[in-house]
């Protein structure tokens, strides 16, 4: 092993250091399990999954005690309220490659976290941690109901078919019985938090009963701007015929390169993952000389270069600085491109030739 790999190594550990102990403790308080209301202050990671477990610490303690969900009955942190239960999860892939064949339901039982999405008479609460997907939950009495849905497939003459199983509807028409003149908007609702939290908020709205909470919707951010820089490019040929482009001396190209990016940044967990897109125009000029016995060969290439810089970008937000960690794809592009090479004779004066130096085109060149 080099010195390479061991720099690699110490560098990918540092920065798990850091990712792991990012803190973040702002105002919140817990319900114990005897009912009381505890103040202090939480370590609020802004989940993307619901948390297995929190950070707490009041005035008093000097370290965090850590709570999992069958350590207290709820916390609330920020705009976040999480309420500790006893549920029973359906463990079916959602995402399209991996979807299943058939109808059936597999069950998981655990005790969660469930965060709440709306809070009043009748509630919504929702879970995100297992197969990527959200699972929705209604109270009832001191219990907590999973809404039933999953997508499966089906074969039909070798043909594979998508379908959808939507116990929740019938669930929901149940659920909420006692305002019959939703029982149409319920029949259409999708198994999304948008669509739910608007049926549930519908259903408080003509109900006459009290919103206690509702979760607002966290929209990812879109940042953009211009960009630019210089680039400098080199230029070398490949080829066993052509002599006159293979031994020239080309002069490396700098030029401006202009451009502009957009970021789409995440909603949840700080807004540390984003998608970074960046194109940038660099137009290139080239000059290259070479001369045999017989002739002396000038060449010119312009060519118009399009990059496109495609990332997954992880932010570390520390105190005074923004480190990022990139990870994705970059293309170029050329267009426009003007290439023409002058031949000059040794011998006769009046011998000049003046042609592209590539027919083909500048697929050749290596830039």
């Amino acid at each position: 092993m080099n010195l390479r790999f061991y720099s690699l190594l110490l560098f990918v550990m540092f920065i798990t250091q850091l990712i792991q102990s990012q803190e973040n403790f702002l105002p919140g308080y817990i319900v114990n399990l005897k009912g009381d209301t505890l103040y202090g202050i939480i370590d609020y990671q802004n989940w993307i999954s619901n948390p297995k477990s929190i950070r707490f610490k009041t005035d008093n303690d000097q370290n965090a005690n850590i709570f999992e969900p069958m350590d207290l009955m709820a916390f609330k942190v920020k705009t976040d309220v999480y309420v500790s239960a006893k549920v029973r999860l359906e463990t079916s892939p959602l995402r399209i490659d991996e979807i299943q064949e058939g109808a059936d339901l597999h069950f998981i039982d655990d005790t969660v976290f469930l965060q709440t999405l709306v809070q009043g008479s009748k509630s919504l609460y929702v879970y995100y941690g297992i197969k990527d997907k959200d699972q929705f939950f209604i109270k009832q009495d001191s219990s907590f109901e999973l809404l039933l849905y999953k997508k499966y497939v089906t074969f039909d003459l070798s043909m594979r078919n998508v379908r959808e199983l939507k116990k929740y509807v019938g669930q929901l028409i149940v659920y909420l019985s006692d305002c019959p003149t939703l029982f149409h908007k319920i029949n259409q609702v999708s198994y999304k938090r948008g669509s739910l939290t608007s049926l549930f908020m519908k259903y408080l709205e003509e109900s006459n009963q009290p919103i206690d909470y509702q979760k607002k919707a966290e929209k990812y951010m879109v940042k953009s701007g211009l960009v630019g820089g210089i680039a400098l490019n080199t230029l070398r040929f490949s080829s066993s015929t052509y002599a006159e482009l293979v031994h020239a001396n080309y002069e490396p190209s700098t030029s401006m390169t202009p451009g502009f990016f957009i970021e789409f940044i995440q909603a949840r967990n700080q807004h540390k993952w984003s998608s970074y897109n960046e194109f940038l125009y660099a137009p290139t000029h080239f000059k290259g000389y070479y001369e045999d016995p017989l002739y002396r060969y000038y060449t010119v290439f312009h060519l118009n270069y399009l990059k496109m810089t495609n990332l997954v970008r992880y932010q570390l937000p520390l105190k005074n600085i923004h480190l990022f960690i990139n990870g994705g794809m970059s293309n170029g592009y050329f267009f426009g491109e003007k290439n023409y090479k002058r031949s000059e004779s040794k011998i006769y004066d009046d011998r000049i030739l003046i042609e592209k130096a590539l027919d083909e085109g500048i697929v050749h060149i290596s830039v």
